[in-house]
C-alpha cells in the first residue's frame, strides 16, 4: 500500500441526500482498511473545485 493521503470530498446532498445517510458506513470502511485521508464536506455549489485546486 502506498503512503499517500487522500482527500475525500463529501457532498451530503448528492444522490438525493443518500450520501449524508451513507457517510458513516463509508467512513468506517476507510478507517477499517487503514486509508489515510482528510475529509471536506461541501457546503455550496462549486466548492469542491476550489477545495481541490487549493490542495494541488
Amino acid at each position: 500500500m502506498s503512503n499517500s493521503k487522500f482527500l475525500v470530498v463529501v457532498n451530503p446532498l448528492a444522490g438525493k441526500k443518500k450520501v449524508k445517510e451513507e457517510w458513516p458506513k463509508i467512513l468506517n470502511l476507510l478507517k477499517e482498511y487503514g486509508v489515510e485521508f482528510d475529509v471536506e464536506f461541501i457546503k455550496y455549489r462549486h466548492q469542491a473545485i476550489k477545495l481541490v485546486k487549493n490542495k494541488i
